[in-house]
């Protein structure tokens, strides 16, 4: 399904290569995620090598994408510093870099809204683990791929 979206929100561009490797990722990362609380570097790291990839395949034909470079160390970056603090693994660091350089690779506004949504949507996913009485951390790996994914839709 979401090679799919994949493929119908981009086309046959420099972005399909990574987008479709996060939609053959997506189902299992969120699953680990939410079951060990880690996004493990066997899967996302190779994401961020296609992500690259798509990237300087992108710059051949028109240069590189300043979205994708600055999504990649925006969204990564902000969550380092969030990481430097105790607020998020380094698994979502390196998840974030990733996602971020293939959402600029979509376009600006999918740079902008991968970044932006999973904190709202991980903000809803805290209030219902609260509300549920479970321990009050929660993955945020989810939050970012459906925001990831809602912002390869908008974009």
């Amino acid at each position: 399904m979401l090679a799919v979206v994949a493929a119908v929100a981009v086309g046959p561009t420099a972005a399909l290569g990574p987008l479709l490797y996060w939609a053959a990722v997506t189902p299992a990362l969120v699953e680990i995620d939410v079951m060990q609380r880690r996004l493990p570097n066997a899967v996302v790291v190779p994401g961020i090598a296609v992500a690259v990839a798509g990237a300087c395949l992108h710059g051949v034909g028109e240069g590189m994408p300043p979205a994708a470079v600055v999504g990649a160390l925006g969204y990564g970056g902000l969550l380092f510093l969030l990481a430097l603090g105790g607020g998020m693994g380094m698994g979502d660091v390196k998840l974030a870099a990733g996602l971020g350089l293939a959402a600029g690779l979509v376009s600006p506004l999918a740079a902008v809204v991968a970044a932006a949504s999973p904190f709202l949507l991980g903000a809803g996913m805290a209030v219902a683990a609260l509300r549920g009485g479970r321990a009050a951390t929660v993955p945020f790996g989810p939050a970012m791929l459906a925001g990831f994914w809602l912002a390869v839709l908008v974009g």
